[in-house]
């Protein structure tokens, strides 16, 4: 019988997921958590086969968890709505043992879970397409200056308060916005101002949130 750990912050489906693997002989729930630094305690006292980890948990993230487990820890498969490619390539890379899109219901974790007990691997067929079509692709990086400035206009501050708290001039804060968006997106040529009221910050945030690349700007998974 499979020793399971659940760990994810929305107790419907961590209930749920409970009473549907208790419902098999093959399975056995030790523990259930919400919080990484609950998971991370419990596992040091369990003994567990699989750990079904979420990625966003209300005082870490998953990847933070699976970097302070110990070296022998029990097989990890991660079950999360994530599906950018920051994430996906982490733990694919990091040799997990699976990662399947919760949107993809209990048959896939079933099946991913009984892969696992077999001893193989089990990547769902939507995070192995993103993996391959993204893996080789290099997603230019913001300066050290452009992060700065991207994180307080991500947390809500002004122009007007950047520039502040950077010592520069507004125009050079417009600027460097304006420089940001355009490593991203073709410049619109109907749009003539050379302002940064052509920077978009939602859709910016779109496609950082799709690559994952927000978690690395700003600690933070929206």
């Amino acid at each position: 019988m499979l020793q399971i750990f659940i760990t994810d912050d929305h107790r419907q489906i961590s209930d749920g997921l409970k009473t549907m693997l208790s419902e098999s002989t093959e399975y056995k729930i030790v523990g259930i958590a919400q919080t990484g630094a609950q998971t991370i305690s419990d596992l040091a006292k369990l003994q567990v086969d699989i750990l079904i980890l979420d990625i966003r948990l209300p005082d870490m993230t998953g990847k933070e968890v699976f970097e302070q487990l110990p070296k022998k820890h029990p097989k990890i498969l991660i079950s999360s709505m994530e599906k950018g490619i920051y994430f996906i390539r982490y733990f694919i890379e990091k040799k997990v043992d699976g990662y399947v899109l919760k949107e993809e219901g209990f048959d896939e974790l079933k099946n991913a879970l009984n892969t696992i007990a077999a001893g193989g691997t089990y990547f769902s067929k939507t995070v192995t397409e993103t993996y391959q079509a993204n893996r080789k692709k290099d997603f230019e990086l913001l300066t050290r200056t452009e992060t700065k400035i991207f994180c307080y206009k991500y947390n809500g501050l002004t122009n007007k308060e950047i520039s502040e708290k950077c010592f520069i001039s507004e125009t050079t804060v417009e600027k460097h916005l304006a420089n940001i968006f355009n490593k991203y997106f073709e410049r619109d040529d109907i749009q003539t101002d050379k302002k940064a009221s052509r920077f978009n910050l939602q859709k910016l945030i779109r496609l950082f949130n799709e690559t994952g690349y927000i978690y690395q700007l700003t600690g933070q998974i929206p």
